[in-house]
């Protein structure tokens, strides 16, 4: 088992991943995402799947998915607060936070590229919650809106997956 909150590693960042010994399977040096170039600056929109009796590792090790992070149920997280269960995130969309269009192109894109693993792991034992978390940033302007898409939606919902704004204040410039 890994250690706590252990980071995994997407092939285009700069942190090694424990995984690669534990997943040989995966070929780390093509990218699972046909969205994602360069180095991540902003993790605009998420991707997580969690679960009070999820045995991350386990689906991981037969899995093409290339998690950023890995936590497991019982490990220490912040404020000493543990996990609640066992879980995996990754990026779904580079795009920066100020560019929802793009974070919903590169989604309905990871969504596609991935549908037949992301079938598996929404009938994994175990998976509780499955969501595409879209970092936004707010806007300042009087009513923020932002649009989602019939294909979006209808991808995210034939695969059991939920959708989540989080939405974060402007950087100071």
């Amino acid at each position: 088992m890994l250690a706590s909150s252990t980071l995994v590693s997407h092939p285009t960042l700069k942190r090694r991943s424990p995984y690669t010994l534990t997943y040989p399977h995966l070929d780390r040096s093509s990218l699972f995402h046909p969205a994602l170039s360069g180095d991540l600056t902003c993790m605009s929109c998420m991707f997580r799947a969690t679960g009070f009796d999820f045995a991350v590792d386990e689906f991981l090790q037969q899995s093409t998915l290339i998690p950023d992070s890995v936590w497991h149920r019982g490990e220490h997280r912040l404020a000493k607060r543990v996990h609640e269960g066992s879980g995996f995130s990754m990026v779904a969309s580079q795009a920066d936070m100020s560019n929802p269009p793009q974070q919903v192109e590169d989604a309905i894109a990871f969504l596609k590229a991935n549908q037949v693993e992301l079938e598996r792991l929404q009938k994994f034992s175990g998976v509780e919650r499955i969501c595409l978390d879209f970092g936004i940033e707010d806007r300042d302007v009087a009513v923020q809106c932002d649009y989602f898409p019939p294909e979006l939606l209808r991808l995210a919902g034939n695969l059991n997956i939920g959708i989540e704004v989080t939405r974060y204040l402007q950087a100071d410039e």
